[in-house]
């Protein structure tokens, strides 16, 4: 090694600071934990594993940023420097103090090659114990893989003998078995074997979320759809999500209609490994490219043409491009990634792609035959793109992506411009019906080339209806319902108008009259009609009658029990499920809407799955499951973001805002209504009532009526129609607000319309029985309050359809005026079990009012059995969402897919949320929730 060390040690900084970084928030704070034990005097090893180009040194790097109590030395090994002799350990000692180091016999210089490596470890430990007694110390190796003999066996002793040190090394290694790592060290993970305390990171790829976050900050603004589409054609790898937006353009990145293409850097790498393998294992490759999925071994030996499959496969194995399972049956093979594969079939020469597409359509189900017979195409072809069309015609209702996917590739060999215009118009058509935003936003473009035609109008009026276009959208929807004289495309784009006139324009009766017409007109079943039906539902549940009229409407062609709906019918059980818990059948809204959810094609992102989940959690909260309407609220925010509907936006983040605020988690909630009312600035005025309604209820838990009253004053500008389909929830927390502020006109005005609305609304009956009582009590009337208050308690208690958030406000409220009359005792009684039922619903700051009344008490003091707002309210969002679906039996995985977050984040919820609440077990996490939380 040569030189004695000398100077001053180097900067404590071992990076330059400026270098994107986006999430990895679990795995800084696991790393930042042990940092913080290890000063405390226990001594860790840290594990960074994962792919190259993974993140791993940049984690290290940002993670150990934020500690400026500890000194870092750092090293890094280097298939070049493998062999030399303690090469790491000496890169580490340049860190060290020069005078200190000059104490020690072997390693205050260069160590050499002959040194003994057991005396050297001995030297160390001593050594390294020293240093960290003057400050803590991170030992930092980058890429252990590469790193020396020596230095391994000498740390290795060193990890064995730590035990109290001040110490702690975190190693980063490129995952075992990758095919670039040849000649690495295979037993690095000996330093595992000797530390008593290790904890290993495996790193996967960035959330979507991650991934808009990093494009934002590299100067790239995409939307959520596009972000999700770069995190799926990536798997979130930070390499080649850095690549592509330095290669790509943001429109390209938005547009779905034109594949994202392999990072350079990837593609060169890829190449360099082809031109390395044997032509049969190049053939074998190119084969199972083509096929672009998991197939049996001797499915792609037959369409690549090799004579021996199995032996043109070990090539591929060993240079890591091919995943191979030889214990299962068939021997499935795939490509090992994605962006491999793409990279594999760039290289493939058009002819050879041409002919092994044509030699597939023999070889595989007629489903994915579409796919290659599309592809061998090298002409126009009208027979192919009639069997497109019919086969699209086939498949449009029950999945109309599938069937706008085989109308785009007929448009591409139709032989005519009106051929290519009609047949991607209808393709948009599908997809805007079906609510694949997205996509159809991808080929606004190319909408707008298209010739004119009532289609294209329409088209074009629902996209600048979502943007808000009011004027326009009116301009074009009605234009193009009044030149077309296609009856189906006419009911299509009937609904789309009638749907702008009652979301826009507050014009129901106008829109129903237009949507019972064209269905009359409309005698042949199709999912257009199904959509027609949906928006009919909508319109008649703003009307006059409220959302039973709504819920009668689909009476028409729906059976009464979700479990007898089939086909493309099972459409409409969401809108039935509001309708129907709107209007008071709680349990029965819940489930249709539980059913619909159940029936969404898995991973599809469409808008109506948002829809879903944002209505559910609407109804769940109303009906008191407040931890799983704050599982279904997270869930519709989600799919909302990436599918960017309208109402799901403003809906679930207005629903989590109450719910948090009636727990008494404050932050959480005015972080809700922040992100309630930006969206609401993008969307119709009908939706603005959510962001009243949530703010309304962050107030009534802060018990600031003033707040809340003024919170709901503008309500009166949102459309009647809207306010008649969602008054369970806004009308009583308005009521509620002006007799607290003392406006009883105003008040009993309003009652009047609640009270209307409970003759066939059973949920709303207890909420106005209480502010009938409390509206008689604010005018002084306390006999005829008592009496009214009394009929509400005397109800019975339907599960079916009970907000227990209104019974318990009943009784708290009757409890005050017993107080007020000088009964006290039964005003007590009434307290407690006022007390009770707030805690049992975990509604916080309501049931610490009800204390505060017992305390003013002087002879009855506060009952200090009742626990309110126990241990866990200190855990965080995400921790509340993954211990209730833990407490419930969820395996880490079903928690993962519920919550839209991986598996690796759940477990590191779960281990905080046990070190929180001090438990060790799922049953203790169970038994905790049952007594804190509904």
């Amino acid at each position: 090694m040569g030189t004695p060390h000398g100077g001053a040690p180097e900067p404590r900084q071992f990076y330059a600071i400026g270098e994107t970084f986006v999430g990895r928030e679990p795995e800084r704070s696991v790393i930042s934990e042990h940092v913080q034990q290890a000063v405390s005097g226990v001594p860790w090893l840290i594990v960074v594993e994962g792919e190259p180009g993974i993140g791993k040194t940049s984690l290290v790097r940002r993670a150990l940023d934020d500690h400026e109590d500890v000194a870092i030395w750092s090293a890094s090994g280097a298939a070049s420097e493998q062999d030399l002799s303690f090469g790491v350990l000496d890169q580490l000692l340049r860190h060290a103090d020069r005078n200190a180091l000059a104490q020690q016999t072997l390693i205050s210089g260069g160590l050499p090659a002959g040194a003994a490596t057991m005396a050297v470890g001995m030297e160390l430990v001593e050594f390294l114990a020293a240093e960290a007694e003057k400050q803590p110390l991170v030992l930092v190796i980058d890429d252990v893989q590469w790193v020396d003999d020596e230095s391994l066996t000498a740390l290795a002793l060193v990890l064995r003998r730590m035990w109290t040190e001040r110490i702690l090394l975190l190693v980063t290694a490129r995952v075992r078995g990758d095919p670039s790592e040849e000649g690495a060290h295979s037993d690095w993970a000996r330093l595992t074997r000797g530390a008593a305390h290790v904890k290993v990171l495996r790193l996967s790829g960035l959330s979507a979320a991650d991934v808009h976050d990093l494009a934002q900050a590299s100067g790239t603004a995409l939307s959520s759809a596009a972000a999700w589409r770069l995190w799926m054609h990536t798997a979130g790898h930070p390499l080649y999500v850095r690549a592509l937006l330095a290669d790509v353009t943001a429109m390209a990145l938005a547009d779905t209609s034109v594949a994202l293409p392999v990072p350079a850097s990837l593609a060169e790498a890829v190449q360099q490994q082809l031109s390395h393998l044997p032509r049969e294992s190049r053939d074998l490759l190119e084969a199972l490219a083509v096929l672009n999925r998991r197939v049996p071994l001797a499915l792609a030996g037959t369409l690549s043409g090799v004579g021996n499959a199995a032996e043109a496969l070990e090539p591929a194995l060993a240079a890591g491009l091919v995943q191979w399972s030889p214990t299962e049956p068939a021997t499935p093979v795939v490509i090992g990634h994605a962006l491999f594969r793409e990279a594999i079939y760039a290289c493939t020469a058009a002819g050879r792609r041409k002919a092994l597409h044509g030699a597939a359509t023999l070889l595989v189900d007629e489903n994915e035959g579409w796919l290659h017979r599309v592809a061998a195409a090298d002409h126009i072809d009208p027979v192919l793109v009639a069997e497109l069309e019919n086969e699209a015609a086939r498949r449009a209702d029950v999945s109309p992506a599938r069937a706008a996917t085989l109308l785009l590739w007929a448009s591409s060999l139709a032989d005519s411009r009106p051929e290519h215009d009609r047949l991607m118009l209808t393709a948009v058509a599908h997809l805007e019906l079906a609510g694949l935003h997205d996509r159809s936003l991808a080929l606004h473009q190319a909408v707008r080339d298209c010739e004119p035609s009532p289609l294209r109008q329409a088209i074009l009026g629902s996209i600048a209806m979502r943007f808000c276009r009011g004027e326009e959208a009116e301009h074009l929807l009605a234009e193009a319902v009044r030149t077309t004289s296609e009856r189906s495309t006419r009911l299509v784009i009937s609904a789309w108008l009638s749907l702008y006139r009652f979301l826009w324009g507050d014009r129901q009766s106008e829109a129903t009259s237009l949507l019972r017409r064209v269905l009359a007109e409309q005698p042949t079943e199709s999912r257009a009609r199904t959509y027609a039906w949906y928006y009919l539902a909508l319109l008649e549940g703003g009307g006059p009658d409220g959302p039973r009229a709504g819920a009668v409407v689909l009476e028409e062609v729906l059976p009464a029990l979700c479990s007898q709906v089939r086909g493309q019918e099972g459409i409409l059980l969401a809108p039935r499920g509001m309708l129907r818990g709107m209007a008071g059948d709680l349990q029965e809204g819940i489930s249709d809407l539980v059913e619909a959810i159940r029936r969404e094609p898995a991973g599809e992102m469409n808008g109506e799955e948002a829809v879903q989940h944002a209505y559910l959690s609407l109804l769940q909260m109303l009906a008191g499951k407040w931890k799983d309407a704050a599982i279904s609220a997270d869930q519709a925010r989600a799919l909302a973001g990436a599918t960017e509907q309208i109402y799901p936006t403003v809906l679930a983040p207005a629903v989590a805002a109450a719910v948090a605020a009636a727990q008494g988690r404050w932050a959480a909630s005015e972080g809700y209504c922040a992100e309630c009312a930006q969206r609401a600035e993008r969307t119709p005025p009908g939706a603005t009532g959510f962001t009243l309604a949530a703010r309304a209820a962050f107030a009534q838990a802060k018990g600031d009526y003033d707040a809340m009253a003024a919170a709901l004053e503008p309500i009166s500008n949102v459309p009647a129609s809207s306010r008649r389909l969602w008054l369970s929830w806004w009308s009583p927390l308005l009521v509620e607000a002006l007799i607290a502020t003392s406006r009883l006109p105003q008040a009993e005005a309003e009652l009047e319309e609640l009270a209307a609305a409970a003759t066939t609304n059973r949920a709303l009956v207890i909420a106005e029985r209480w502010l009938s009582a409390a509206l008689a009590a604010a005018r002084g009337q306390l006999e005829l309050a008592r009496g009214v208050y009394e009929e509400g308690l005397a109800l019975p208690v339907d599960s079916d359809s009970f907000i227990p958030l209104h019974r318990s406000q009943l009784e708290h409220g009757y409890a005050q005026l017993l107080l007020r009359c000088k009964d006290t005792r039964l005003g007590v009684q009434h307290l407690r079990s006022a007390l009770d039922s707030f805690s049992v619903l975990g509604a916080v700051p309501f049931a610490q009012r009800v204390r505060e009344d017992l305390d003013a008490i002087s002879h009855h003091p506060a009952l200090n059995a009742h626990v309110i707002g126990n241990d866990v309210q200190v855990l965080s969002e995400r921790e509340r969402s993954v211990s209730n679906l833990a407490a419930e039996g969820c395996t880490n995985r079903e928690i993962a897919m519920k919550l839209f977050i991986s598996t690796k984040t759940v477990e590191y919820h779960l281990s905080r949320v046990y070190t929180k609440l001090e438990i060790t077990s799922r049953r203790q996490l169970r038994d905790l929730l049952s007594r804190s939380l509904p």
